[in-house]
């Protein structure tokens, strides 16, 4: 069949335009590319309102992909969470002590439940000097959708009264986080209440973990995380909204390599 030289060019054209319309439509990321994941850590006070926990949550949580929980110890998270189908919780319900750090995953960052492997819990320190309860380091090995691994924990480190120096609870705990940091090298990531402003780098645990790990907090907030130096950042850690008095949820996202 023969063809004008009118119907050419309107087919030609017609082409241009379905290739325009394909370009305006970015493909979607392909697994071997970093998957950007936020992580929220709020410290949300034993002392306050189940309810209120759970509304302030709710709040903090919203543009999260794992919030890491302190003073968790009298919530049972696996029940307040139990009709919503976002979530995989993460939390011992053996003890107070136990139970008082949680972790709470996305569901949509992984391909299945069973990538986010059952909790484990490291002694942080068993308290000896202050008389309180022990304290535990609640991680979770979580393979994301693209193939990388993190290892987020949550940790809540020793008051005020319990830093007496060398050989203190708090440094005791210092150790365990250090100690953690050395079996998981590149992908240890603590949310925490550290009881000392983050970007004070508490009890030296940046040189004690040959600086691999680093501090993000806010300001000279109490609130925040120790990350590996190598794992990449888009920003700053940011607010992230009410956790409890004298706390704020603190954010911060990281980009994972396929490769992590």
């Amino acid at each position: 069949m023969r063809r004008t030289r009118r119907s050419i060019l309107g087919i030609l054209t017609a082409t241009a335009l379905a290739g325009g319309a394909l370009a305006a439509t970015a493909p979607a990321a392909s697994a071997a590319d970093p998957q950007r994941v936020r992580i929220v850590t709020a410290n949300v006070d034993f002392n306050a309102d189940k309810d209120v926990v759970m509304d302030r949550f709710r709040v903090y949580s919203e543009n999260a992909d794992i919030v890491l929980l302190q003073e968790a110890k009298w919530i049972d998270l696996h029940w307040r969470l139990r009709n919503d189908d976002e979530w995989i919780v993460r939390q011992d319900l053996g003890s107070d002590a136990k139970q008082g750090s949680a972790i709470v995953i996305r569901r949509s960052i992984v391909e299945k439940a069973s990538d986010v492997e059952a909790l484990d819990l490291r002694l942080g320190t068993d308290s000896d000097e202050c008389d309180t309860l022990p304290r535990y380091i609640a991680h979770v090995r979580i393979t994301l959708k693209n193939g990388g691994v993190i290892r987020p924990a949550s940790a809540h480190l020793p008051p005020p009264r319990c830093q007496t120096g060398p050989g203190s609870d708090y440094d005791e705990m210092i150790d365990s986080i250090a100690a953690m940091s050395a079996n998981h090298p590149s992908r240890l990531i603590v949310g925490g209440d550290w009881n000392k402003p983050v970007n004070s780098n508490p009890n030296g645990l940046k040189a004690k973990t040959d600086g691999r790990l680093v501090p993000r907090g806010l300001g000279d907030g109490i609130d925040g995380f120790y990350k590996p130096k190598a794992l990449s950042m888009p920003w700053g850690v940011t607010d992230a909204g009410l956790a409890s008095s004298g706390h704020r949820a603190v954010k911060m996202t990281v980009d994972v390599p396929s490769t992590y």
